[in-house]
């Protein structure tokens, strides 16, 4: 039977000094790469009666996964638990970039038609200040699926 030999170079100053530690070094790295590829969002809804804000927030790996996170949250908060309505709009951002105000309170418009709401109104910012969405994992641990234009 054949044997491999697998060399780790660590080039930092929490190198691992024992087996246990290097599982626990591969785990929180592997864990922090996870994180770097997916996209954060939050949901907010101003409730009319009191000025509150209410906010929800999470994050995903992909486009589908995010726009369907932001609606259920979305509609979740606009509506009290009696299903009467907090507010008809709310605010979205996606990693950083500001939506425009989104429908979530209003039962004329369905979940669909709010997802895509949501990543039109994403794109057109983007496109707008320079980067272009293709919501794919970035190889240089940037945000995935954004990609910086130059010129």
């Amino acid at each position: 039977m054949a044997s491999t030999n697998v060399t780790v170079a660590m080039h930092t100053a929490s190198a691992p000094t024992s087996i246990r530690s290097l599982e626990e070094w591969w785990l929180d790295s592997t864990e922090q790469g996870v994180r770097r590829m997916l996209m954060d969002w939050f949901v907010s809804v101003r409730e009319e009666e009191s000025g509150a804000h209410l906010y929800r927030g999470g994050a995903a790996p992909d486009r589908a996964t995010v726009l369907e996170q932001i609606v259920r949250a979305g509609r979740e908060i606009a509506h009290r638990e009696d299903g009467s309505v907090i507010a008809l709009a709310g605010e979205v951002v996606i990693d950083g970039t500001p939506v425009d105000a989104i429908a979530f309170g209003d039962p004329g418009v369905n979940d669909e038609t709010l997802r895509f709401e949501i990543g039109a109104a994403f794109d057109r910012v983007r496109s707008h200040t320079g980067v272009r969405p293709e919501m794919r994992r970035s190889s240089t641990g940037s945000v995935p699926g954004m990609r910086a234009q130059q010129g």
